[in-house]
């Protein structure tokens, strides 16, 4: 279980997201999707409203604090 680095509480919610890249034409279609080997990994606490991300492209991870 993760804990919050901002406020210590453990309730934090996971979510984990494999990203898709695509292009959105005029009429609001998507017209191409792939799958890209990316996940996106996102902690949220309840207690603060604090939020971060990890990122996981290729073997390399990136991370994004918000």
């Amino acid at each position: 279980m993760k804990e919050c680095p901002e406020c210590g509480a453990s309730e934090i919610r996971v979510s984990v997201n494999t990203v898709y890249m695509g292009y959105i034409s005029d009429y609001g279609v998507l017209q191409c999707e792939e799958r890209v080997d990316e996940t996106l990994i996102a902690f949220e606490c309840d207690n603060c409203d604090y939020m971060y991300s990890e990122q996981f492209i290729k073997g390399w991870d990136y991370d994004h604090k918000k």
